[in-house]
């Protein structure tokens, strides 16, 4: 795999040799549609003490044109339409795959209120931006139930 481009949201200065803490495997998700994208997976994260982090990893088909992913603008949705929306990004990565795929990985800070709604609710819908266009990602109930065990024990 290539490193392609690597964001980090915080300043050297501000937060020297952190690096983020998976608190929970990775919950591979079960979605549709399945037209651009082949994987996507949650998982919990620990940046520091004080902060808590959600990781969306997403990989895409192989197209002629590379998709470009907004990691600023990430919408989690629940059944009773309550929406997250994860603009906080600590850290974002993007890989060009040996399939010709890509891999894009974001770590989006969440704080307490954030974390009351999630382990409240069940995730039931992610919208991401790709190409300038809103992409709605509706989530198995298996998915949904799971990712909600996987919140209520590590955040």
């Amino acid at each position: 795999m290539l490193l392609i481009k690597s964001t980090p949201g915080f300043s050297q200065d501000e937060e020297k040799d952190t690096a983020p803490i998976f608190t929970s495997d990775p919950i591979k998700l079960s979605f549709s549609p399945h037209g651009l994208l082949s994987t996507i997976s949650l998982a919990t994260s620990r940046i520091s003490d004080s902060e808590k982090a959600m990781v969306i990893s997403i990989s895409a088909k192989r197209r002629e044109k590379t998709p470009r992913f907004r990691p600023d603008s990430i919408i989690l949705m629940t059944a009773d339409d309550k929406m997250i929306f994860l603009y906080h990004p600590y850290k974002d990565s993007v890989y060009f795959l040996n399939d010709g795929g890509l891999a894009f990985t974001s770590f989006q800070r969440i704080d307490k209120r954030e974390i009351e709604i999630l382990k409240e609710e069940i995730i039931t819908a992610i919208v991401l931006i790709i190409d300038n266009q809103d992409v709605l990602i509706k989530i198995s109930n298996g998915s949904a139930r799971k990712f909600k065990q996987v919140i209520n024990l590590t955040l």
